[in-house]
């Protein structure tokens, strides 16, 4: 399976907060549909360990995340690290961590330990609705299978209950553009 670690660097990377991990759970052609982001568990702390040694030993201030996979042979093998903001970070948010937030008072230079210290991460699970679907509609998945992993999804990827716009005009877009292939 592949997961990856979520986190900020602050002050050139000599603090560094990685508050949980993700599980990805994906399609046959590689697309995140569904993920899990919780607690890091102890097999991996050693893991992040070397990763906030990593981010330390380049500098770099902002926020991160660092893909693994796990192998059948219970080996963890590094995949890529994104020195950005990454897709599937508001799972961290929604947890009840805010990583941009914090890292945005660290900038101005206001002090974001309050902030640290107020958060905490509570299993979370993101989905992102419009691929699944579409493997819905392909034959990939059930729509029982769909149905029950929105249920339980706590977050969306492109989805916000009290701002429904990007959604509509991601699908709209989404519309226009099938349609343009189909003529």
């Amino acid at each position: 399976y592949e997961f990856q670690l979520l986190g900020c660097a602050l002050n050139h990377g000599k603090e560094i907060i990685i508050p949980g991990r993700t599980h990805m759970f994906k399609d046959k052609f590689g697309l995140a549909y569904f993920l899990r982001f919780d607690i890091i568990e102890e097999e991996y702390e050693e893991l992040v360990i070397k990763a906030k040694e990593l981010i330390g030993l380049t500098g770099y201030q902002g926020l991160f995340s660092i893909e693994m996979l796990r192998g059948k042979d219970g080996k963890t093998y590094f995949t890529e690290m994104n020195l950005r903001n990454d897709g599937t970070a508001y799972c961290a948010t929604s947890s009840g961590i805010n990583l941009p937030y914090i890292y945005y008072l660290n900038c101005i230079g206001k002090n974001s330990q309050q902030e640290i210290n107020n958060s905490s991460v509570r299993t979370t699970y993101m989905i992102t609705a419009y691929h699944y679907f579409i493997a819905v509609l392909t034959g990939r998945y059930s729509i029982k299978e769909w149905f029950f992993d929105v249920r339980k999804a706590t977050c969306h990827k492109i989805y916000f209950r009290n701002d429904r716009k990007p959604v509509f005009w991601f699908i709209l877009k989404k519309c226009e553009h099938l349609i343009k292939r189909i003529l």
